[in-house]
């Protein structure tokens, strides 16, 4: 689990970075010379909420994840971070961090901006404390829905949940309408959390009877439609009408949380 610095003109990849694309130009230049780039192997630790330096790190390339530890010391998946992501949100604040780790999923490039630096930025420019702060709520607000869907004693309904966001998640990166989640099972299982076997056995029923298919490290959603019906928190699902769609309701969010117990008829 190595990590190497990467010599590259950061004015490029802060400004790909969607929330940070209309900051000021002073800014841009500002971190372009004060942010550090590195190549992070796959399992490393990029960032730390623990750290002293307490700063941010974006995903410039590849995938991470934000992961803390339950009670009983398993590791918990909170997200997939894909790229233009944020991890240290939480350090913006002068209270104390929750413990939470980024860990290279894959081979990552990170963009690194200390505490200091990103503080002192955001009192000088405007614009660029205004994206903070916004993608800082959002990530508040995606985290209390996940909160809430976790919060249900139903594997199948967290499960549906957790599958839904992570297609929904994929659209919105990648711009494109698509139907497989890549993800381990065992990662799938840290993030609801649950163990490997329940959650393995919940997908082969569900592949049974024809709601998703198993591939090497990936899950293709045959009927997010179904999986809709009894998720406990879910999007609206693709190519539903808004308007119709049964979790509907006027000046509604684009998730929604409600009951699944819709669900058990598909549990087996």
């Amino acid at each position: 689990m190595t990590t190497e610095k990467k010599r590259c003109n950061s004015v490029e990849y802060l400004r790909s970075v969607p929330f940070l694309a209309n900051i000021e130009d002073g800014a841009t230049e500002h971190f372009a010379n004060l942010s550090t780039v590195r190549v992070f192997s796959k399992g490393a630790v990029i960032s730390s909420s623990e750290h002293s330096s307490g700063g941010i790190a974006i995903v410039i390339e590849g995938t991470a994840y934000a992961t803390s530890y339950l009670a009983d010391g398993r590791v918990f998946i909170i997200d997939v971070l894909s790229k233009g992501s944020l991890f240290g949100w939480n350090n913006l604040s002068e209270t104390r961090a929750v413990a939470m780790e980024m860990v290279a999923k894959t081979r990552c490039t990170a963009l690194l901006i200390d505490r200091r630096t990103l503080l002192e930025a955001m009192e000088v420019w405007p614009k660029f404390r205004q994206a903070m702060w916004t993608e800082a709520l959002a990530k508040i607000a995606n985290l209390k829905i996940k909160v809430v869907c976790g919060a249900t004693p139903s594997l199948p309904a967290r499960l549906a949940s957790c599958l839904l966001r992570l297609l929904a998640q994929s659209e919105e990166r990648d711009g494109e309408t698509g139907d497989t989640v890549t993800i381990s099972q065992h990662d799938l299982a840290c993030m609801l959390p649950a163990s490997r076997e329940k959650v393995n056995r919940c997908l082969h029923n569900w592949e049974e009877k024809n709601l998703i298919e198993l591939g090497m490290g990936a899950i293709t959603v045959l009927r997010p439609d179904v999986l809709a019906s009894f998720a406990f928190c879910d999007p609206v699902p693709r190519g539903a009408d808004p308007a119709t769609s049964p979790n509907h309701q006027s000046g509604s969010p684009p998730f929604e949380c409600r009951n699944g117990s819709g669900g058990e008829a598909w549990t087996g």
